[in-house]
């Protein structure tokens, strides 16, 4: 067992994660951003300014909708395991 002096201090070891997670989702995260930006522009007419306002309003819209989801299959799944007690 590693003594307190020996352990990586928690900031440290939370970094370490925040970098590898970035590294390896990023090519999603690029995809992602990549389907926004053709859903938002289609055409390539608005102006940079207006073409991301469309992009973070369509994310917005996205993410809200999966969480949505999730909270309406985490009552549904309390409800169930509630009546199955």
């Amino acid at each position: 067992m590693l003594s307190e002096s020996q352990q990586d201090p928690p900031q440290t070891e939370q970094a370490i994660i925040r970098a590898y997670l970035s590294r390896h989702t990023a090519p999603a995260r690029q995809a992602m951003r990549a389907k926004f930006e053709q859903a938002a522009d289609p055409e390539g007419l608005p102006s940079p300014a207006e073409r991301a306002r469309r992009v973070a309003e369509l994310r917005r819209e996205h993410y809200a909708r999966i969480g949505r989801i999730g909270g309406l299959a985490r009552r549904a799944r309390e409800r169930s395991e509630g009546a199955a007690k």
